[in-house]
């Protein structure tokens, strides 16, 4: 329903996008190898309880949150506020998920830090 691309603002933190109907390049979303920013009428129109975000196009690199809230994803961003989600996910493996290695070696723990 949606396509972010990573250096537009379209879909940035503050954007009205999540939350408003406006659709965005529709017209390319039937093509899966565009990389462009896109936002079609299912956003708006079609109830869900998943969100699935993929980091490296629509089939790979995936995660699922399951918010069992059953409202379209406008509806969703507008008026839900720290959503909780059937899927618990360590940073780690979330960013394993999403194709992406996390070398975590070089940050200091609690532990390391009240040893020092």
């Amino acid at each position: 329903m949606a396509r972010a691309e990573g250096s537009s603002a379209a879909f940035a933190p503050t954007s009205p996008l999540w939350a408003n109907e406006a659709t965005l390049h529709q017209e390319t979303a039937a093509d899966l190898t565009k990389l462009t920013s896109m936002k079609n009428a299912g956003w708006s129109s079609l109830t869900n309880q998943v969100i699935k975000v993929c980091f490296s196009g629509p089939r790979s690199h995936c995660a699922t949150f399951s918010h069992g809230r059953g409202m379209p994803l406008s509806q969703l961003f507008a008026s839900q506020f720290a959503v909780e989600t059937t899927e618990s996910y360590m940073f780690n493996v979330l960013m394993k998920k999403f194709g992406k290695h996390l070398d975590l070696s070089h940050l200091k723990t609690v532990n390391n830090i009240l040893k020092q």
